[in-house]
C-alpha cells in the first residue's frame, strides 16, 4: 500500500516536471522569436521618434514582465536618432 502511494506520488511529481520542461522550451523559443523576427522588424517598421515615444509611454503604463528599465537607462533603438529613457513604477 504504501509502496502505491510512492509509485504515485513520484509520477506526479515526475510529469509536473515534464510539464515545467516543455513550458521551459516553449517560453525559450517564445524568447528567441521576439528577440530575432519581432523585433529587429519592428525597428526596421518604426522609423518616426513620436511613435517611440508614444510607445514607451503605452509600455510604462502597461508595465513589464520580469523586466524594468531603470530611471536611468536609456534605450537606444538602432534606426532612430532619439533615446528612450527607461521609467519604472
Amino acid at each position: 500500500m504504501r509502496q502505491d502511494y510512492e509509485n504515485k506520488k513520484n509520477y506526479h511529481q515526475i510529469k509536473q516536471c515534464l510539464k515545467d520542461i516543455e513550458l521551459c522550451d516553449t517560453l525559450r523559443q517564445h524568447i528567441h522569436k521576439e528577440n530575432h523576427i519581432l523585433y529587429p522588424m519592428a525597428i526596421q517598421a518604426i522609423t518616426e521618434d513620436l511613435q517611440w515615444d508614444k510607445m514607451k509611454i503605452k509600455c510604462d503604463e502597461i508595465g513589464y514582465c520580469c523586466f524594468c528599465p531603470s530611471h536611468n537607462q536609456t534605450i537606444y533603438p538602432e534606426n532612430n536618432s532619439k533615446s528612450i529613457i527607461g521609467k519604472c513604477e
